[in-house]
């Protein structure tokens, strides 16, 4: 597919640190803008409104933004809740304000893997909210807090997180607002890029659409639709959007030790797709994690795996344990084993590198599953992540 490369503009503000939340990001480095390759409307024409999503997918996400709420009746207290979005918006003309909307979509069980144009079946819309304005192109790292966090109904599994984008007859060359991305592998005019294995010839291994985008509109300025139009699914990029989660949640991402020949520019380990679908046979790379939970700092920490090797991974249906907040996704009949333990730092956070590159086993082992577990001294329970998976090919 061919890719066109629209600048990238530097960011004009940063984030502001959230008292309460941190990020579960799918993204190379996710809190850097070190990892844009390029802005994007994702498949969206200069005449379409509509959403363009990433795709939480189910097989390497599992009970994302789990988290106890202890006010809650008793058997309903695990819940996976979404207080808000981290992205990287741009605009190609920051003084005609424009507004943005934010939403939470379902795979459509009819197409899946794409998020459900049915409009109905949309999780959360919110209302539409005016980008901060400016001159010339400007690019924005966009915070957002949801006034009433929202619980997703499915324990955060498979779903679309994304931004709705209004139709621009300006774009790209004068006008509109696109979302930054990172592409897979050194493609031409690209500076940075995520390297996942997008090779599978012998386990028939077919690469995710990350990255779709729902028509909402018929006609420049015309009332939604619904249902709306899916727009072509991209399978060569992710976009720098991630959900902000209570900072006593644990957020895990498995991640991918490159050779650094081969790696380029950015962050070594990476951990968006490349962590997802690691080359493992050819390639030999290591495993690295990357664990969040800022209410937790300096406490210990512990990541479990299972193995699926050829026969297909199913995370388990969530169950828990007396002494943990959150379920256990790691399917037990796939083995259960321990992948490292350390201490989060001061700001509760770890990137530990699991297997250095190279590896020493130098084959595809299929697909693995991984979750984290964090003491709470506080309370004397381990708190559970989301579980992270990944999906090792030839």
């Amino acid at each position: 597919m061919r890719n066109q490369f629209i600048l990238a503009a530097t960011l004009a503000v940063a984030a502001p640190a959230f008292a309460q939340n941190h990020v579960l990001w799918y993204y190379p480095e996710g809190t850097t803008q070190g990892s844009t390759s390029f802005t994007s409307r994702h498949g969206l024409a200069a005449a379409d409104d509509g959403d363009a999503c990433m795709w939480y997918h189910a097989d390497f996400f599992a009970s994302c933004a789990q988290m106890v709420d202890s006010t809650l009746p008793v058997g309903q207290q695990l819940v996976n809740r979404v207080y808000g979005w981290q992205f990287l918006l741009q605009d190609q003309n920051a003084a005609t304000i424009q507004s943005y909307e934010l939403v939470l979509i379902p795979s459509d069980p009819a197409n899946p893997g794409k998020p459900d144009p049915n409009e109905n079946n949309t999780w959360l819309r919110t209302v539409p909210v005016a980008a901060p304005g400016g001159t010339g192109i400007v690019a924005w790292r966009i915070s957002t807090t949801l006034a009433t966090p929202f619980d997703m109904p499915n324990n955060g599994d498979d779903f679309h997180a994304g931004v709705f984008l209004p139709n621009d007859a300006g774009w790209s060359a004068t006008d509109g607002m696109s979302v930054h991305m990172t592409i897979f592998g050194n493609v031409s005019g690209a500076t940075v890029w995520d390297l996942p294995n997008l090779n599978f010839p012998n386990s028939g291994y077919q690469l995710p659409q990350f990255v779709n985008a729902v028509k909402r509109t018929a006609a420049p300025g015309g009332p939604r639709i619904n249902p709306g139009v899916p727009a072509t699914g991209f399978n060569n990029r992710t976009m720098h959007l991630g959900l902000v989660v209570n900072n006593r949640a644990v957020t895990l991402n498995m991640g991918s030790v490159i050779d650094p020949a081969q790696r380029g520019a950015g962050d070594n380990p990476t951990f968006g797709a490349g962590g997802s679908l690691p080359d493992h046979a050819v390639r030999w790379d290591g495993m690295a994690a990357r664990i969040s939970s800022p209410a937790h700092a300096g406490a210990s920490y512990v990541i479990l795996g299972g193995f699926g090797f050829g026969a297909g991974f199913n995370w388990a249906p969530g169950f828990t344990l007396p002494g943990l907040e959150g379920d256990l996704r790691v399917n037990p009949a796939l083995g259960l084993y321990s992948f490292g333990a350390g201490a989060l730092d001061t700001a509760g956070r770890a990137s530990p590198v699991i297997v250095p590159y190279p590896n020493g086993w130098r084959f595809a082992v299929g697909y693995m599953g991984f979750q984290a577990g964090v003491l709470d001294l506080a309370t004397g329970t381990v708190v559970v992540s989301n579980g992270s998976g990944l999906f090792s090919g030839d």
